[in-house]
């Protein structure tokens, strides 16, 4: 027995010795490799979800820019649309970005919310007007950076510390006429693309407004008043519809006018069309109708009520336009 236990040693032995050698170059070199290939893939995928996300989020802030400006006209307070963003607000569209956070200071302050009301005292009686105006911001809600400024940038973080777009290209034309283009410049933060077949350096959109002059502007080609009784006594002066709005803040003054108006005997309803002071932005307005002399209409153009009121109403884009009720008992 032990004779076979001596004679297997050697064997035993080899096949440990055999056991014990190491990876040889080749396979070191391939398990190198994979590894590489296999670290090199999660890089893509990672930086793959990254920028995907980083694309998301410029896609909806985007959109926050927008509600920020014309506001959400689809939702209704007391049964009427919600009027809220800047253009509602101030009567205007944005020169830059950074009105939408910030109020100003100094020349470049805006008028803070509140009632503004102007006299029309050329009018006999005096009418006044008053209309809810001014900047309610900030529009576009944001976390202040380590400077406790806020900037509202793209989700790639592009932008400098003084621009007034935070990174983002914004075109308006302050007529209001061309629409409002707001653009990412992409990952590299670049107009452009720098490298080709980089699909996350395009700049988004691309091409395009992101608000059309419809979404925010409101034609008054057709406005009808709409009277109480019919006209008993042809007026001795043409009718003209005054219309007093929001620019800038604050109601505008001197208001616009319609074109005027021949009424006759046994009409009731008037169509007035108002071409002046275009555009017309979304808002609230205020509407006084009147005679050519400046005497508020009331059935004549002689002895007006002392008491006459302006008619309050709202003004969306892409709605049927209101009819203005007047009284002339």
């Amino acid at each position: 027995m032990s004779m076979r236990m001596k004679n297997h040693k050697p064997i035993i032995l080899a096949q440990i010795k055999q056991t014990q050698q190491g990876f040889t170059l080749v396979e070191l070199l391939l398990v190198i490799l994979v590894l590489s290939s296999l670290a090199l893939a999660t890089t893509f995928l990672v930086d793959g979800i990254g920028n995907q996300s980083r694309f998301d989020e410029t896609k909806t802030r985007l959109q926050q820019i927008r509600q920020a400006i014309i506001g959400d006209t689809s939702r209704t307070l007391n049964g009427q649309p919600e009027l809220r963003g800047y253009v509602a607000d101030m009567g205007r569209l944005p020169v830059d970005l950074t009105e939408l956070i910030e109020m100003g200071t100094g020349s470049d302050e805006q008028p803070a919310w509140g009632l503004s009301a102007v006299t029309a005292s050329d009018l006999s009686p005096v009418v006044t007007i008053s209309l809810n105006a001014g900047w309610r911001g900030p529009y576009l809600d944001t976390l202040p950076d380590s400077d406790g400024e806020r900037r509202f940038r793209d989700g790639w973080g592009n932008g400098d510390l003084s621009s007034v777009n935070y990174g983002w290209s914004f075109g308006v034309d302050i007529s209001g006429v061309s629409g409002v283009t707001v653009q990412s410049y992409g990952a590299d933060g670049l107009s452009g693309v720098t490298t080709p077949g980089a699909v996350f350096e395009e700049d988004y959109p691309a091409t395009g407004n992101l608000i059309e002059p419809n979404d925010y502007v409101v034609s008054l080609a057709n406005l009808n008043v709409q009277l109480d009784q019919p006209i008993a006594i042809a007026p001795s002066e043409d009718l003209v519809l005054r219309l007093y709005r929001i620019s800038d803040g604050v109601i505008e003054d001197p208001a616009i006018e319609s074109a005027a108006v021949t009424a006759v005997v046994g009409q009731q309803t008037l169509s007035f069309s108002v071409t002046e002071g275009l555009p017309h932005y979304m808002g609230n307005y205020a509407a006084v109708l009147i005679c050519d002399n400046l005497v508020v209409y009331d059935g004549n153009c002689v002895a007006p009520h002392m008491n006459s009121q302006p008619y309050y109403f709202t003004l969306i884009p892409r709605a049927q336009l209101p009819i203005i009720p007047w009284n002339i008992q």
